[in-house]
């Protein structure tokens, strides 16, 4: 049995697959794909116990047939082969695998050992836009902490309501939170794994919009024709809406790129493995004052122009700061809340995303 392949489809393929089968694993079928063609399509699979990938390539030629192939070694060819189709022969054990100036036979696992994909159930699934729910991840994404005895903080948090989605993280020194549009039909969460939300991000198009079905034993994200299940993280995810603070603020408005030029600069002077991590930060009329100091640097004071009424100081880790509008656009405008120094500060995006930063202990 042969069939041919589109080389830059499949190899775009098995870079997604890449993502999910693992290099070393214990079980050596965790490491391969799982190629099943049938009348001009080939269904590639991979998996690694807790997450599957399951993704199409169209335009194959020849016969029908399914393999098991180690997933490093197919990318390996695929990205050295200059050629722009390859030809697949299923010889007992092996295949042998043709470019136009290279012969590879590679070693195949038993099919039926490959193992098989949880039932996908989308009966309850929303739909969010592919651009929305990347630029959710990634804002996200860095308030998320991979070791917690309390709490399940490993991942992001989906809080499904009515016709709108909040992808949250937290730490415990901050919180990020995206608000999604989304046409939901029913209220549920679920904890999405750091490990699978890059792969989420990777099989998204932003063209179009994605279907997102949460259950109780799976998670699964289908984006054209890509789908990934992945166990959802065990465990309690914090009240959240209990951590933004309450009563009057202060606000100052401020550009997003002025905002992070100035917390990049107060990062200058601090040495992240001491135990003064804090800048001291000024509110005052038409500005936002920075100082951080450092025993063994020096000092730094950046003041970076605001618009508001805010009037106060406090003290916080500016690497947060960075991390919360890092993934901003720029030019955009963002709103700063202040209450006192004991309360957290809130920044707000123009588009949904609400990031909560603890207050240090101040030197002075």
């Amino acid at each position: 049995m042969t069939m041919f392949f589109d080389r830059k489809k499949l190899q775009s393929a098995i870079r997604l697959a890449s993502r999910v089968a693992q290099t070393r694993s214990p079980k050596p079928i965790y490491s391969c794909v799982l190629i099943e063609v049938r009348d001009g399509t080939a269904t590639i699979t991979a998996a690694n116990g807790e997450t599957w990938l399951k993704t199409v390539v169209d335009n194959v030629t020849g016969d029908n047939g399914v393999f098991v192939v180690p997933c490093d070694k197919l990318s390996q060819i695929l990205n050295t082969a200059s050629s722009d189709s390859l030809a697949v022969e299923i010889d007992g054990s092996k295949v042998n695998i043709k470019s136009a100036s290279a012969k590879f036979s590679v070693l195949t696992q038993n099919a039926q050992d490959f193992p098989p994909m949880l039932p996908v159930d989308m009966s309850g699934s929303f739909t969010v836009p592919g651009t929305a729910i990347v630029a959710a991840l990634s804002r996200a994404k860095p308030a998320a902490e991979s070791e917690s005895s309390r709490y399940a903080l490993g991942g992001v948090f989906f809080d499904v309501g009515e016709n709108v989605v909040n992808a949250v993280a937290t730490n415990g020194r901050a919180l990020f939170t995206q608000q999604l549009p989304a046409e939901t039909r029913q209220e549920c969460n679920a904890i999405l794994p750091l490990a699978a939300v890059d792969l989420v991000a990777a099989i998204v198009s932003e063209s179009e919009p994605c279907e997102i079905a949460i259950a109780e034993n799976n998670f699964v994200v289908r984006s054209g024709t890509t789908v990934v299940l992945t166990r959802p993280l065990e465990g309690r995810f914090p009240a959240w809406r209990n951590v933004l603070p309450k009563g009057n603020a202060a606000n100052v408005d401020i550009q997003v790129g002025a905002l992070l030029d100035a917390a990049q600069q107060s990062l200058v002077m601090i040495d992240q493995h001491s135990d003064r991590t804090g800048t001291d930060v000024e509110f005052a009329p038409g500005s936002i004052n920075l100082r951080s100091v450092s025993v063994e640097s020096g000092q730094s004071d950046v003041s970076v122009v605001c618009s508001g009424d805010a009037s106060g100081k406090t003290s916080l880790n500016m690497q947060l700061v960075v991390d919360a509008i890092a993934k901003l656009p720029k030019t955009s405008m963002a709103t700063v809340e202040y209450r006192n120094a004991e309360s957290a500060v809130v920044i707000r995006s123009e588009d949904g995303f609400t990031a909560v930063v603890m207050p240090l202990a101040r030197t002075e």
